[in-house]
């Protein structure tokens, strides 16, 4: 008997075996199936003479003289465990009257694209920030402009950044950009990312869902809106609003600055039904920060929320050494150190090795420095 229990009997040993090998199969071929060239090199120089094809007849039918130098197809790809798929984009360079231009072409629908200068699609930016702000009732001066990289392109579908395209029948035309913009019918969807930062006293509670769509239809765009005065923000698009305003929540040992009151308008993207949703946050019953021996634990009763702590005047916490320690950990050398920087809020409870204000969590305890 004692023998029997040392045996390992074939049939479970060759079992496990097979299963196992029948699991590596399976994880090869998910793998290879989600990987690799999802095209074959034939279909990829195909595709690559379609293009040359039809953008030398555009360019015979659009810019006679003009001589054809490249034309490649274009492979999208995402990062990770991902295909390299064949698309019907094709991307290359032609010359006219000794000067090189940048164009991508899609084979499908025979659009052609043709590459600006950043200049021309800063100035394109500037325009559709001017024209949103005043859709939404604000004038010159009433707001100031935050520029972002990319905050207006095309999307033609390349993942690789936001080209600086304008399309090809816009630009030999002549028109100014002023033309373009006011002719959203004309011309696919303009895809933005507008900021603003607007005067403290103008509210942002009053806008909804409704009136973003109204700015976006009237000029052809596709996008999104943000709005900040310091102490509100709002983000909006086609599909939903999201406002907050923010306030200090008192706490006995200190204070913190949170959003004090969270709106959302959503709509349904099958029906188009909008759904609205207020929520108002409670410093007694929505946030329990804790005084321990060691410094201060904090608990979410109604879940997570961002919360940045600042320090009230002549506290004595502003001549304490403070440290960020993970829950349940001692005094070591990972506690975070921490300072007070004097911010226009007041005394923020900063981290010292990145600049960046502390928020409350479940996980860290705000702790004193021993020694």
């Amino acid at each position: 008997m004692g023998d029997d229990r040392r045996i390992v009997r074939p049939g479970k040993r060759a079992g496990r075996t097979i299963a196992l090998w029948l699991a590596a199969l399976l994880f090869a071929a998910a793998f290879l199936g989600c990987t690799g060239n999802q095209y074959t090199e034939d279909e990829k120089a195909a595709a690559g003479e379609k293009g040359r094809k039809m953008m030398q007849e555009w360019l015979e039918r659009e810019l006679p003289g003009a001589e054809l130098l490249s034309a490649e197809p274009y492979i999208f790809h995402n990062p990770g465990l991902a295909p390299y798929k064949l698309t019907e984009l094709v991307s290359g360079t032609f010359r006219k009257d000794g000067q090189e231009q940048a164009y991508w072409l899609n084979t499908s629908s025979g659009e052609v694209w043709l590459e600006q200068s950043r200049e021309t699609m800063e100035e394109l930016e500037k325009l559709c920030s001017e024209c949103a702000a005043e859709a939404l009732g604000f004038h010159s001066g009433d707001y100031r402009y935050e520029s972002e990289s990319g905050g207006v392109y095309f999307d033609i579908g390349v993942r690789d950044r936001p080209l600086m395209l304008l399309p090809a029948g816009f630009v030999l035309s002549g028109k100014t950009l002023e033309e373009f913009l006011h002719a959203p019918n004309e011309r696919p969807a303009l895809h933005v990312s507008l900021c603003y930062s607007v005067p403290d006293e103008v509210s942002l509670a009053g806008f909804t869902l409704a009136d973003i769509r109204r700015v976006l239809d009237e000029y052809g765009l596709e996008g999104s809106v943000c709005l900040d005065n310091g102490s509100e923000s709002l983000s909006m698009n086609a599909g939903k609003v999201r406002y907050e305003r923010w306030g200090f929540l008192d706490l006995p040992d200190f204070r913190v600055w949170a959003a004090v009151t969270e709106r959302s308008e959503k709509a349904d993207p099958e029906t188009g039904e909008i759904t609205a949703e207020t929520l108002e946050l409670d410093a007694q019953r929505d946030l329990a920060v804790e005084r321990t021996a060691e410094g201060w634990k904090t608990t979410f009763p109604g879940g997570y929320f961002f919360a940045r702590v600042y320090a009230y005047d002549d506290s004595p916490l502003l001549e304490q050494t403070l440290v960020w320690r993970a829950e349940g950990e001692s005094q070591s050398d990972g506690d975070r150190s921490l300072y007070w920087k004097e911010t226009d809020l007041g005394w923020a409870l900063t981290f010292s090795d990145r600049e960046e204000p502390c928020s409350l969590s479940e996980e860290y305890l705000i702790a004193v420095k021993n020694g």
